[in-house]
């Protein structure tokens, strides 16, 4: 899922903290708070 956008900025802390393990993408993946369940990676809809 993209992680940096205005749903997805509430969605991803919100599936963390249920427990969930996270893949996400985001142009700037250092906009992400560091979680042991948070795998970021660089990215964006053109690649």
């Amino acid at each position: 899922m993209g992680a940096t956008g205005n749903a997805d900025s509430r969605i991803v802390p919100e599936a963390l903290r249920r427990g969930h393990e996270v893949i996400a993408i985001a142009r700037n993946p250092d906009k992400l708070q560091a979680h042991p369940k948070l795998t970021a990676r660089r990215g964006d809809v053109n690649n």
